[in-house]
């Protein structure tokens, strides 16, 4: 019979000081600080919440917009062939996509074509950034009218995102501004005919697919809503109408407490403006939308994105959004109807298996998701007056404003990321192992061809993956071989590297050398093209690693952990093209470089 060991404190009496003081325990001297967390938005969290740390009216608020099963909003690829996209649209309709969302690559006027067998009644249809927004709204009534759906059964969204339109490089700030007056003047007359059908999208998922941050991506939504409402005032449409046609929709990614928050704080300050206008916001959670983040995936290694899009899914399931789309894993290269498949069952195993849908706020209690909800809506409210104050979102766009932001939260991204503070699976841990096949449409040469339609290039301008994907290719083209070397038989710092050089498919021959002779004899004897040098600092020196570099055909690379490593390689890299002449290493050329 075993007995378990009594505990440290009596937990029922314990005090808060007590329990932080067995926790510096395990901290070997650092301070429970050393646990913080700081996101992107440059929000720090500790480790430990109370209910001290309650804020009170958050999770009550969230909980008010009632539980109700979320609607399985999915994409359809585009199709030249209405018979191709009626067997898509089946599909998905009998997989259980409640609304489907057709693409700007689409060309619409083939749709009611494609609407064989499918009841109009049944489904939501709605359009992700229209090139012309009048052009689909008459395909969407031209199936309503085919089918003579009721006009309160007609359920529809044109999705018009001028915003995304700049941000995607198909517009600018002034031509988008007078294109959004001339949609509200020409598209509020049809709308006022179907009583279902939205018009205006909040894109938060360009937003984010552009490199914002939470905060910054939830308060570029706030201001175009600002934007639209007051042009929709102007226009003499009341204001409930105008709400009405207008949604949001909401990147989530990987970040599984992240996105929770997120998703939580884009309910807190889309609620907050919906009180200043004077709307009731019964009806806000059925207008928000989530959507895995394209941002977070990767190219290469495109089974991993399940797992992405699973951490994602369940985020939006725990955050009490209205309409959840999951993008299918391989949906930067173009999607297959296995890979949709695969998408749509995610919803089903999150709202029917899990119940994730039965419950209004399932965050509801975590002091720590209620601070950091309230954190990050106070973080995107104040940056959504900076916008405000510089003229609106339009401003914003014209005079750089969102693209500095997005500049400044990419640089941070890759700096973590190449250092070794972020890691991105299948990229810079776990790898896929060999040669990438290339040739293709999606992956040739050395470019991952992301589709690059007119809703912008999937995946957006600066998809953390995309740097060491390239590298990666690059690397595959030169084929070095690869020595690490770790002099004195102690630290192991050269072999602590090979994951980096497994990041861009070297995989290196790992030698430990008695001292730097050793070392120099075993490199010798090899002839590697890169070199790993790590171990006992004592034993190599400046002159030691030029005695080295002198018997290499081309670079070396002293194993420095705190290095920006994507740059590291990219010096490597190039020093191996210029020993061999711009071409990838020949195996019986000389040459000599050092990169540490």
């Amino acid at each position: 019979m075993t007995t378990s060991r009594p505990p440290h404190i009596d937990a029922s009496s314990a005090s808060l000081e007590e329990w932080q003081k067995l926790a510096e325990k395990t901290l070997k001297g650092q301070p429970l600080s050393a646990l913080d967390h700081r996101n992107e938005d440059g929000i720090t969290h500790g480790a430990l919440f109370t209910a001290a740390d309650r804020v009170e009216g958050m999770s009550d608020a969230l909980s008010a917009q009632g539980a109700r099963r979320w609607v399985i909003a999915q994409y359809l690829e585009p199709e030249a062939d209405a018979a191709v996209l009626n067997r898509a649209i089946l599909d998905e309709v009998e997989g259980g996509t409640e609304r489907l969302i057709i693409t700007a690559d689409q060309n619409p006027y083939i749709l009611p074509d494609a609407m064989d067998g499918v009841m109009a009644d049944a489904i939501s249809i709605s359009f992700d950034a229209a090139e012309n927004p009048g052009d689909a709204a008459h395909a969407l009534t031209t199936i309503w009218a085919n089918q003579n759906t009721p006009a309160a059964q007609a359920r529809g969204h044109l999705g018009i995102d001028v915003i995304g339109d700049v941000l995607t490089g198909r517009s600018v700030a002034a031509v988008a501004q007078a294109k959004m007056q001339v949609w509200i003047d020409e598209l509020m007359p049809v709308a006022a005919e179907w009583p279902e059908l939205g018009l205006f999208t909040l894109g938060g998922m360009r937003l984010h697919s552009f490199g914002l941050t939470s905060a910054q991506e939830l308060a570029a939504s706030l201001s175009h809503m600002v934007a639209l409402m007051r042009m929709m005032e102007a226009s003499g449409q009341q204001v409930e109408d105008a709400a009405a046609r207008i949604e949001i929709n909401i990147a989530m990614d990987a970040d599984l407490y992240g996105s929770i928050t997120k998703a939580r704080a884009a309910r807190v300050v889309m609620d907050r403006l919906y009180q200043s206008l004077g709307l009731r916001s019964d009806e806000l959670s059925r207008r928000m939308r989530g959507v895995t983040s394209e941002r977070m995936m990767s190219g290469l290694d495109r089974d991993t994105n399940i797992l992405r899009n699973g951490t994602a899914m369940l985020a939006m399931g725990l955050s009490g959004l209205g309409q959840i789309t999951c993008l299918p894993h391989d949906w930067l290269l173009g999607s297959t109807a296995m890979s949709r498949r695969v998408a749509r069952n995610a919803h089903h195993v999150l709202a029917d298996e899990a119940q994730l849908s039965h419950v209004a706020d399932p965050a509801q209690g975590s002091y720590y998701l209620d601070a950091a909800t309230h954190d990050l809506a106070q973080a995107a409210w104040r940056l959504f007056q900076q916008i405000e104050e510089q003229g609106g979102i339009f401003a914003a766009l014209d005079n750089g404003m969102l693209a500095g932001w997005a500049d400044a939260a990419d640089a941070d991204r890759k700096a973590r990321v190449n250092q070794g503070e972020e890691a991105l699976l299948g990229v810079t841990i776990h790898p896929l192992r060999g040669v990438v096949e290339t040739g293709g449409t999606a992956i040739s040469g050395t470019a991952i061809n992301c589709l690059n339609g007119r809703s912008g290039l999937r995946g957006g301008p600066r998809r953390p993956a995309a740097p060491w994907e390239g590298l990666r290719l690059e690397f595959q083209e030169a084929m070095p071989r690869c020595l690490m070397v770790d002099v004195g038989g102690n630290g192991g710092s050269a072999a602590s590297a090979s994951r980096w050089f497994n990041a861009v498919g070297i995989d290196g021959a790992v030698m430990t050398a008695r001292d730097a002779a050793d070392a120099r004899s075993i490199i010798a004897s090899a002839r590697p093209d890169v070199l790993v040098l790590g171990g006992d600092d004592e034993q190599i020196d400046d002159d030691e690693l030029e005695g080295i570099a002198a018997v290499l055909p081309a670079a070396i690379f002293a194993a420095d952990q705190d290095a920006d490593m994507h740059a590291v390689f990219r010096a490597i890299l190039e020093s191996l093209m210029d020993a061999s002449g711009g071409t990838p290493p020949d195996r019986n050329t000389t040459g000599q470089g050092v990169t540490s």
